[in-house]
């Protein structure tokens, strides 16, 4: 999925993405293929990519989580600071998905 962010990245975020790193490096050095590197429970995880990819996940476009999404975005764009297309992969939103009312991220 994807992580939503509205704001720069900071010392913390290049920290967490050493550890990241460093754990994903040991893993594949301990012989771990088809995996992503987590972060669950205070625990960073291995995760089988055929896991992650097993479902598919959905916003509701009606719901909490959207309203949330767009308030930040109509305000970031207010005020100048939107961030631009070279600093991450945009989303691909289903029209379908759309018109029921809900966003499915791909």
């Amino acid at each position: 999925s994807y992580m939503i962010r509205a704001c720069a990245a900071t010392t913390n975020d290049a920290g967490f993405c050493a550890q990241l790193a460093n754990h994903a490096v040991h893993e594949a050095m301990h012989g771990s293929t088809n995996c992503l590197m987590g972060y669950w429970n205070n625990v960073f995880t291995a995760v089988p990519i055929s896991l992650c990819v097993s479902k598919r996940k959905t916003v509701n476009t009606r719901g909490d989580l959207w309203r949330a999404v767009r308030e930040i975005t109509v305000s970031l764009k207010d005020t100048g600071r939107m961030l631009r297309s070279s600093q991450g992969p945009k989303p691909v939103v289903d029209p379908e998905a759309l018109k029921r009312g809900e966003v499915k991220v791909l």
